[in-house]
């Protein structure tokens, strides 16, 4: 009688689903931060805006 034993598979560091876990992680904080760094350079955009009315005297253009 012969015994055949099954080979245990590894597991996959970089299996599908832990990879598309990560990507999809990635992706999401490039999102925020472009997102965060638009809201961060309108909000200086507005600032320099409104030092210019001061100096000029006259209203910001939109």
């Amino acid at each position: 009688m012969i015994i055949i034993r099954k080979k245990k598979k590894k597991k996959n560091l970089y299996s599908d689903k832990s990879w598309k876990s990560q990507s999809s992680l990635l992706t999401g904080f490039y999102i925020f931060f472009f997102l965060l760094q638009e809201i961060v350079t309108s909000i200086k955009d507005k600032d320099e805006r409104s030092k210019k009315h001061r100096k000029t005297g006259r209203p910001p253009r939109l």
